[in-house]
């Protein structure tokens, strides 16, 4: 019953420990508290399979002994008594012993099997131990080249909007400029036109200088018409602008957006790796 009991007990620690790396990679927990449970599930195993190799041994041992004793000293009875009983009955005796004798060799073979499986189980628990450790530290330095990667990427982000947000700041200035002058300058074609008609309207019949004021008349039509054409490029140059600052603000937005995901993104694995912290704490508690 003792030895059924220890291997009884023995299968539960393996299906403890199975169940331990099945949760390890179904769970996210921070690598440092990874460590700690690897190290206190070892110990623990290693102290249980300690105990339970010590039992199983005190037991045979124990269990073997008395029963070599036992037989010993029937042999010695059976000597002394070997005058007063007959050959077929000190036979039996003898074939009795002989069959407990041989039960008891596999017994002790038995045992000799479950120990040497008992340091097997040790050493694959030793060699996981140390995998699982080599696992973690890797995983660990992981998260710290993409955590420092991901700061990186927010300072860039942040830096470049920086830049972006100036680079608006400056054509949404040329811009204003360029329609302040635009409008002066309407204003002024505009005053000049009316002008232009109140003088055609207020000339006289043809006279001596009539040919003068047609020159005249001729010189400031050219005039308009090249200050038209000075509008139109202004124009024109506005349109550009104006295509330009929606491009930057396009650019601003993106950037800003970008920098957003990666602040968010950084508070979130933050956040995370916090959460999942604390739960790995409470499962030690």
């Amino acid at each position: 019953m003792s030895m059924l009991c220890l291997i009884s007990r023995k299968d539960t620690l393996v299906e403890n420990s199975t169940t331990y790396h099945k949760v390890k990679l179904h769970a996210y927990i921070e690598p440092e508290i990874y460590l700690f449970l690897a190290e206190v599930q070892y110990e623990s195993v290693t102290a249980e399979l300690f105990i339970a190799s010590e039992e199983f041994c005190f037991f045979n041992v124990t269990h073997t002994g008395e029963a070599m004793k036992a037989k010993e000293s029937t042999i010695m009875a059976l000597k002394q008594d070997s005058g007063e009983m007959d050959s077929s009955a000190q036979t039996v005796s003898f074939e009795e012993l002989r069959a407990e004798r041989d039960i008891l060799k596999e017994e002790l073979e038995k045992t000799v099997t479950s120990l040497n499986k008992l340091k097997a189980d040790v050493q694959n628990s030793e060699s996981q131990r140390m995998a699982d450790q080599r696992a973690s530290m890797q995983r660990l330095h992981q998260l710290e080249e993409e955590l420092q990667t991901s700061r990186l990427n927010s300072s860039h982000y942040r830096l470049q909007l920086r830049q972006l947000e100036q680079e608006a700041k400056g054509a949404t200035e040329e811009v204003n400029n360029l329609q302040r002058t635009l409008q002066v300058k309407l204003q002024e074609k505009d005053a000049e036109i009316k002008r232009l008609s109140r003088e055609i309207i207020a000339a006289p019949s043809k006279t001596e200088g009539e040919t003068e004021t047609e020159q005249r008349l001729k010189q400031l039509m050219e005039s308009l018409i090249k200050k038209q054409n000075m509008i139109e490029s202004l124009q024109t140059d506005k349109h550009s602008l104006m295509l330009q600052l929606e491009r930057v603000e396009h650019m601003y937005r993106e950037a800003e957006s970008a920098a957003i995901r990666a602040t968010y993104n950084s508070q979130n694995q933050g956040g995370h790796n916090g959460s999942a912290s604390l739960s790995a704490v409470c499962r030690l508690t």
